[in-house]
């Protein structure tokens, strides 16, 4: 199934048409890509949802480690001001080939810029900052607190950092590094659990989640004091 909480934005499924869904976790539906690393996940539908309203609340301008085919860099697209996707496999011509219509055919209201390399390349040649940065790049260790440790050093003060995949000791690995420098924290309750890490005057949105599922055993699986949860 799809779930949607109370939190809704539009609906980007029509555009990506080179896709198939399975059944995730808690249930949900996740969609991939049907010519490229096919057990590759998207984010689910209400974690695309929940990025999109997080991106709303922050604005400006983003960067993403490990765009894949664009489902959601395409979602951050809708409420940024400016979006660069960063992915080695966009040297690839027929993968950037796919990720360039998908983005066409969402209709976006800015221009996504696409950077074909590793994350160290990108913010190695950039001494630019964000606003936010979304990390969904390899999920192996050390590279989740590698990319979040980039993207701490490029973060402006004001901003803040979406990790998907908060269900393995590597992006836990990566939350508790943005954590000790300080930032303010929360979890969301979704299939991969959502996790944001932010600075500054920023009020991050409320989610319902899917009432189907224990969450409190879920969270009690995560090696985090959550008496400390923004």
């Amino acid at each position: 199934m799809i779930y949607r909480s109370n939190l809704r934005c539009p609906d980007l499924d029509p555009a990506f048409i080179h896709t198939f869904r399975t059944v995730g976790g808690c249930n949900h539906d996740v969609l991939h890509d049907e010519d490229f690393d096919r057990g590759c996940g998207y984010m689910h539908h209400d974690e695309a949802a929940i990025l999109y309203h997080i991106v709303k609340a922050v604005g400006g301008s983003w960067a993403e480690i490990g765009t894949h085919t664009g489902w959601s860099i395409c979602h951050a697209a809708l409420a940024a001001e400016t979006v660069v996707g960063i992915d080695p496999e966009f040297k690839q011509p027929e993968f950037l080939t796919r990720t360039e219509e998908n983005i066409n055919a969402c209709d976006l209201p800015i221009n996504v810029e696409l950077y074909a390399g590793l994350s160290e390349e990108f913010f190695g040649d950039n001494e630019g900052r964000y606003d936010g940065v979304i990390v969904d790049g390899c999920h192996s260790s050390p590279a989740p607190v590698h990319d979040a440790q980039m993207a701490w050093a490029h973060l402006k003060l004001r901003g803040a950092v979406v990790l998907h995949d908060c269900v393995g000791q590597p992006t836990y690995d990566a939350v508790q590094f943005l954590i000790d420098q300080g930032l303010q924290w929360r979890v969301y309750n979704t299939p991969q659990m959502l996790t944001v890490c932010w600075g500054g005057d920023i009020t991050m949105p409320d989610h319902t989640p899917d009432p189907a599922v224990d969450w409190k055993s879920v969270r009690a699986e995560m090696p985090f004091d959550w008496s400390r949860e923004s």
